[in-house]
């Protein structure tokens, strides 16, 4: 399509009248004009902008195709002279025509990724919803699962939000399930406005899916992990067949605590369709691990080892149900079936690598992370040294709360920044992050890593490997709350937390380290390498690495600590943190930390804002107010403060 394209939509879209009219008067044209002309005036930066903002909806199929014409032009501009990647602009090109007319719509999904390696996850999934849209309603689930993935790793809210109200409204037979939701609530928490529950409710109301009310009302619970026993309760009054086996789906896939794995295994055997055993045995497997009953694991797994969904997963507890039975051999075998198999999911191979860990301090003689005690740690001479970075013009409520909880405790708090932020507590000592690592490393978590997507915080990993390394001391991240001084001079720490019940992987939110430390030297080298052949997803250079570093080197004279040494309250409860303070700061766990691990990217997950303090009479929000109002300094001077 060449230089006559405006007029040539003028003469095959537009009425003969309505075409004289708009160019006689020259008044404002529809956009899809608007684009043309672009187009026709070589003006390819405006044409995608204006690409860009086309609304994915009401759209008859020849304006789809046309649309999908004219990102090829701007693609053929943009990458002119590089026949590599016009061939593959041009096959993606091809299979999403074919998928708008025909209705095949797989091969686009199987061609996606070579496609977000040339034009990014934003326009594959643009021109993805744009070819598909016609064929969404009344296809099966896994093809819409694909299709709401796609459109969330694209980070565009609008574009998801037009998917699941298009689909709503379109089939009646739509269900969502339980992380398509969590993925719609992320987007909507990062555009801001109202909050997830109000718009949520909009949603329903706009596309006159009453029918769901109940079910969003469980998601709303799961998600801010303010009540999951109620959420538990209310799912067993489920009657849709549908709706339950959604959430038994979700309980198959999601961490739990060890205090609610029993009752998610009960509901899901309540909820889930009557031949879905061998999801019955996984949950019964999940469940003997977190009671240690080892021989049970590998009862609950032999028959599911075939199967094409389960078997990763199985084989995972198996191995962690080998090491603890002594027999490393097999359990290294299974471990490394799953670590090095690139068609496992992601998450799963980083779950092998958190069991091999734990197999190798079985292995070396070593006692179970979770039943060692915490360390004697006690306070030196002098204050004690805490190091972290920010990268940002403002620190919020959590990292100015995490810094004066170190402040109050008598530590020095060096912060490495690239530029000053506004907001530092006054004792901060803000230092040059680039004489760590230069300011051009700093990157951001690409479409791999899913709803992490725009985190920093696989680059904060990377910095504080630079900084152990080269400087060594105590690195804590920014969403640290400190309880209780403790002297890391000489030390070689890593913390711990739980992933699911009855597993425990690496936490490097807090290590420390001497100058020089091998195996920080190595967790960088490592780093590095990982991040120039592109290998990266969500806690790979971070959990992942380390736990790969201890599986496969051994301890290197660390000390992994318990869990509840830094994450008294786990990830998988943050939502506690907003409980009543008076119930909350007599958890007995919480009584033995040192520190209290906020879990920012957890927040940010579950919906709840970071721009301002939380409010009301829970236990972050009283801890906030009494600390960033306290004066005076002790060891145990934040401890005081919560039992005051």
């Amino acid at each position: 399509m060449g230089a006559f394209v405006f007029k040539s939509l003028l003469r095959n879209i537009l009425p003969k009248a309505f075409r004289g009219f708009l160019e006689a008067k020259n008044v404002q044209r529809p956009p899809l004009l608007e684009i043309a002309a672009h187009l026709d005036a070589r003006d390819f930066s405006a044409a995608e902008h204006g690409l860009r903002d086309l609304p994915s909806d009401v759209r008859t199929a020849a304006e789809r195709r046309l649309i999908l014409t004219f990102w090829l032009r701007v693609w053929n501009h943009r990458f002119a002279g590089a026949p590599e990647r016009t061939d593959a602009i041009g096959a993606w090109f091809r299979v999403l025509e074919r998928a708008l007319a025909s209705g095949d719509v797989w091969p686009a999904f199987k061609m996606a990724d070579d496609a977000e390696a040339v034009l990014g996850a934003a326009e594959v999934a643009q021109t993805l919803a744009v070819a598909i849209w016609d064929h969404l309603p009344g296809s099966n689930f896994g093809l819409q699962y694909q299709a709401i993935s796609r459109c969330f790793a694209g980070g565009d809210p609008a574009i998801l939000d037009a998917i699941f109200s298009h689909l709503l409204k379109s089939d009646a037979e739509f269900v969502p399930d339980f992380w398509q939701y969590q993925s719609l609530a992320r987007r909507w928490s990062e555009a801001g406005g109202a909050p997830v529950e109000v718009r949520a409710q909009s949603l329903l109301h706009n596309t006159g899916r009453a029918d769901l009310n109940r079910l969003f009302d469980i998601y709303l619970l799961i998600l801010r992990q303010s009540d999951i026993g109620q959420a538990f309760s209310l799912a067993r009054e489920l009657t849709h067949e549908t709706q339950r086996h959604r959430l038994s789906g979700y309980l198959v896939g999601a961490s739990q605590t060890s205090a609610l794995i029993g009752e998610a295994v009960r509901l899901h055997d309540a909820l889930a369709p009557l031949d879905a055993e061998d999801e019955r045995h996984l949950m019964q497997a999940r469940l003997a691990v977190a009671q240690g009953e080892w021989p049970k694991v590998l009862e609950h797994t032999c028959g599911i080892l075939d199967h094409p969904e389960q078997r990763n997963t199985a084989v995972c507890l198996r191995a962690i149900a080998l090491a603890y039975l002594g027999d490393h051999e097999n359990a290294r075998a299974a471990i490394d079936h799953v670590r090095y198999n690139r068609h496992a999911p992601w998450f799963l191979r980083g779950r092998a690598a958190l069991i091999g860990m734990t197999d190798r301090i079985l292995r070396d003689g070593g006692t179970p992370v979770d039943r060692v005690a915490s360390p004697e740690l006690a306070t030196g001479a002098g204050r004690p040294l805490a190091q972290s970075l920010w990268v940002g013009p403002q620190l919020r409520w959590i990292e100015q709360l995490s810094m004066k909880s170190y402040l109050l405790n008598g530590w020095r708090y060096k912060l490495f920044v690239y530029d000053e932020p506004a907001g530092v507590p006054e004792g901060v000592e803000l230092c040059d992050a680039a004489a760590i690592l230069p300011r051009s490393a700093i990157f951001q978590e690409g479409d791999g890593s899913g709803a992490h997507k725009g985190s920093l915080g696989a680059f904060s990993d990377l910095f504080r490997y630079a900084l152990l390394a080269r400087l060594g001391g105590l690195w804590t991240d920014t969403d640290v709350v400190n309880l209780r001084a403790f002297d890391p001079e000489g030390q070689r720490l890593i913390a711990s937390e739980w992933t699911d019940a009855g597993l425990i992987g690496p936490n490097g939110a807090m290590m420390a380290a001497p100058a020089n430390d091998p195996l920080q030297r190595t967790a960088l080298e490592t780093a590095q390498e990982l991040l120039a052949s592109g290998e990266m997803h969500f806690a790979r250079i971070g959990p992942e690495l380390l736990a790969e570093l201890l599986g496969d080197g051994g301890a290197q004279g660390y000390q992994v600590l318990p869990p509840h040494f830094l994450n008294p309250i786990g990830w998988m409860e943050t939502g506690r943190l907003l409980q009543p303070f008076e119930t909350t700061r007599r958890i007995e766990v919480l009584q033995k930390a040192h520190n209290l691990h906020v879990y920012t990217e957890t927040w940010r997950l579950i919906g709840l804002g970071l721009t301002r303090p939380p409010e009301g009479g829970g236990f972050l929000p009283t801890l906030y107010e009494r600390l960033m109002n306290a004066e005076g300094m002790a060891p145990r001077r934040v401890m005081e403060l919560i039992s005051a």
